[in-house]
């Protein structure tokens, strides 16, 4: 079951093509890995804080949340593309992941104003969520896929770190993702907006976050992925599994059928935070760990 939840999320990550891109070192080459990989998330974010603030949960601090997400979100698709030194980015050339950038500017673009209509309210309304979390299906995956390409360029070639560190920014990253997109979905589930498809998808990102936690934790060795030794890392992986055995019962029990309670929802708004906190600081950590890996 494992090897089957990773390979379905790591096959085009070995798909490995030669590839050009501006010559870089291996740390601006993780940055671009890393990143590209936090735009899903950002999107995920997004759409998860419209929904916790149409339901009136803490609706002033999601309404901030959604702001800061979307600000993040296109100053970091504009240094992808343009460079920043800010961010630690170069200006991309490769023209697979310009292709993708495009792609993923096209979908943003009507999405976005609807994104910024909401970071200027106090309250968001039902249509006004709706809006939102449907442009940001597009969104996500749009950003999927130029993470992915920037995977194919950036490591892999001239610019190539290890493959462990690789994997593990991979992982870590949907990581971080799958918080986002459980929370959202245990929040749509409560909001009754396709509410079975909710079910569906948060069913299946439990599954998935819990089988890469595990292989961050204690590896994977089909890719030749080792347990986390490092006691500073492991003791995070750790404190992220202690808060996910704390969520995941009551995600499992709602993506079964059950309705979530007041508390739980007001649980799940304050705790998927912590994750996604831990593991954020887990990729930069894989970014900038040491080339022994």
């Amino acid at each position: 079951m494992l090897r089957s939840l990773i390979l379905a999320g790591t096959a085009a990550f070995f798909g490995f093509t030669a590839a050009s891109a501006a010559e870089v070192e291996p740390a601006v080459a993780k940055r671009h890995v890393n990143l590209s990989a936090l735009q899903p998330m950002l999107a995920e974010q997004i759409a998860k804080a419209a929904c916790f603030a149409g339901l009136g949960i803490n609706a002033s601090a999601n309404i901030g949340y959604l702001a800061g997400s979307y600000a993040l979100f296109d100053k970091t698709r504009q240094g992808l593309r343009h460079g920043s030194a800010a961010l630690g980015l170069v200006e991309e050339k490769n023209q697979s992941v310009l292709l993708a950038l495009n792609e993923l500017d096209r979908v943003s673009n009507t999405w976005s104003a609807r994104v910024d209509a909401a970071a200027g309210s106090n309250s968001l309304s039902e249509e006004a969520v709706f809006s939102i979390v449907a442009g940001s299906a597009q969104v996500v995956e749009a950003a999927r896929v130029t993470a992915e390409k920037a995977e194919r360029v950036y490591a892999t070639g001239s610019y190539s770190f290890p493959l462990e560190t690789s994997l593990r920014i991979k992982l870590a990253s949907r990581q971080r993702t799958l918080s986002q997109r459980m929370a959202k979905d245990f929040c749509l589930i409560e909001s009754g907006m396709n509410a079975e498809a909710h079910r569906a998808s948060l069913k299946e990102a439990i599954d998935l976050f819990q089988a890469s936690l595990g292989a961050l934790k204690d590896g994977f060795p089909a890719f030749n992925l080792d347990a986390e030794m490092d006691p500073e890392k492991r003791a995070q992986l750790e404190f992220v599994a202690s808060l996910w055995d704390e969520v995941r019962p009551i995600y499992t029990r709602v993506a079964e059928g059950a309705a979530p309670t007041a508390a739980e929802l007001r649980l799940i708004a304050w705790q998927n935070n912590q994750i996604l906190s831990q593991m954020n600081a887990a990729v930069f950590s894989y970014e900038t760990r040491g080339a022994s890996g």
